[in-house]
């Protein structure tokens, strides 16, 4: 949401959000709309609540064409046909005319996925995109972004909380913990030699991911975002604590190339 622009008024966002070499946070807001959908877009989370319930399938596809595009009701339809083809809806003609409610949460969401790829975007912004979907409709909606990925030249931000999507899925890995990245790196590097307190915890805590019989879970809470330590976010249930992580803001710094962490104790021994 904040990437795009999309967070209530309320919120804050400090820093800056870098794409093709400008800061997109300091844009006006008729360059963000223009922006948004056409050069960076997004799966939401809930594919049912994301769609129009009163509009169509194929009205909804086409409002994102000619929203971006001078194009004709017929061309927008006509291309609609053709990108609900293109993430492989069955039937994708009689789909058109279909409102949500009468397509299955796997096929909600490959027309989430055909509406954020209408505009042939650089980048595309996945949250959670098989969260509400059964382990097997999952895979193949995994599955169908990599193929369009490759097919299309696109690059894809996917945000999850489920490590065995990012260990087949992902090429590089950030951890965040209370909206700082704790550590980052290729995902062969995080899951062969994590650096942050936070990253180990999070492998150590995955169902058969270790040899021991029970299963690890990370200590005490997450603190409150709006009040936040003075120091690290993870001190309070860290179990490499001392003194100074209490006291400051670790940096997030590289610890080998292409391998970053924000945590002194990974600088022990560098």
């Amino acid at each position: 949401m904040a990437l795009l622009g999309l967070q209530p008024e309320s919120a804050q966002v400090e820093g800056e959000v870098r794409f093709s070499g400008q800061n997109i946070l300091t844009l006006p807001g008729d360059q963000m709309t223009a922006l948004r959908g056409r050069r960076i877009s997004m799966i939401f989370q809930d594919p049912m609540s994301s769609l129009n319930p009163v509009l169509t399938i194929g009205q909804q596809i086409s409002e994102t064409l000619r929203a971006h595009f001078d194009m004709s009701r017929r061309d927008a339809w006509t291309r609609s046909k053709h990108l609900l083809d293109l993430v492989r809806v069955p039937g994708a003609a009689g789909r058109l005319q279909a409102y949500p409610h009468e397509l299955s949460g796997g096929l909600r969401q490959r027309v989430m996925i055909a509406m954020a790829l209408a505009c042939e975007p650089e980048l595309l912004l996945a949250d959670e995109p098989t969260t509400a979907l059964d382990v097997t409709v999952q895979a193949q909606i995994l599955d169908l972004l990599l193929d369009l990925r490759d097919e299309t030249n696109l690059s894809i931000l996917l945000i999850t909380h489920d490590l065995g999507v990012i260990a087949n899925f992902a090429d590089r890995v950030a951890v965040m913990y209370c909206g700082r990245v704790m550590e980052a790196a290729s995902v062969g590097d995080f899951f062969d030699a994590p650096s942050h307190p936070y990253a180990e915890a999070l492998i150590r805590s995955i169902p058969g991911g270790s040899s021991q019989e029970r299963l690890e879970a990370i200590p005490g809470t997450v603190p409150k975002l709006t009040d936040l330590p003075r120091g690290c976010r993870f001190a309070t249930r860290c179990l490499r604590y001392r003194a100074a992580c209490s006291e400051d803001l670790p940096e997030l710094r590289e610890i080998s190339p292409g391998h970053s962490t924000a945590c002194f104790r990974a600088f022990d021994n560098a």
